[in-house]
């Protein structure tokens, strides 16, 4: 079965990538795919201990991960966050498919996007950025044993300070006034055969 790190990058990534890429005020920018949460243990005044928490790349965290830094000298980034995974099965008369009863896996993944931008070099601003981002991925995309993959934006955040609070835990807030942060929550339904599933996954 493919992994949500691999759907994400070849649809939502991809949609935005072709999106951004004839725009020269994006040059150098940088769409990462899935991130988690690594956690340290950080010493500080009188010997206390604190949890400093950083978003790290899915894919390096077996090597202490690839860390995710605000970096002022590009104009544009994003990555995503997996909340949760719920699944169902579906009989596929339910699609449409009247005389077909074949059963369908849905996997519904509750994720979240983070952009980190500078609206000095993009020439625009945080809320119009986020809008264009959130129109280009929603939308139905098929990708390997995937039918449809379905994305849904259910809200919007524009407060940089709460995002990156909640981003780097515990991490003095050290972002440059010239950079913005906003969160997209989405859905991500992906349906796929069981029939097919049982002989490929």
């Amino acid at each position: 079965m493919t992994g949500i790190n691999e759907i994400v990058n070849k649809t939502i990534n991809e949609t935005i990538l072709s999106g951004i890429k004839e725009n020269k005020n994006f040059i150098a920018s940088k769409i990462h795919g899935i991130a988690v949460p690594l956690k340290r243990t950080a010493l500080i005044a009188e010997n206390k201990e604190i949890q400093l928490t950083i978003p790290v790349m899915l894919s390096d965290i077996y090597d202490d991960g690839k860390i995710i830094d605000i970096d002022d000298s590009i104009p544009f980034m994003i990555y995503h966050k997996l909340e949760r995974v719920d699944v169902s099965i579906k009989k596929g008369s339910e699609y449409g498919r009247a005389n077909d009863m074949k059963k369908t896996i849905v996997d519904s993944y509750k994720l979240y996007l983070i952009a980190c931008l500078d609206s000095r070099k993009t020439k625009l601003s945080s809320d119009e950025i986020m809008i264009l981002i959130s129109n280009m991925i929603s939308r139905n995309y098929t990708f390997g044993e995937y039918s449809i993959i379905e994305v849904i934006v259910n809200s919007l955040a524009l407060n940089s300070s709460d995002i990156y609070a909640a981003e780097y835990v515990n991490h003095p807030n050290t972002l440059p006034s010239t950079l913005n942060l906003f969160r997209i929550n989405y859905t991500m339904n992906t349906y796929r055969d069981l029939s097919a599933c049982v002989v490929k996954c």
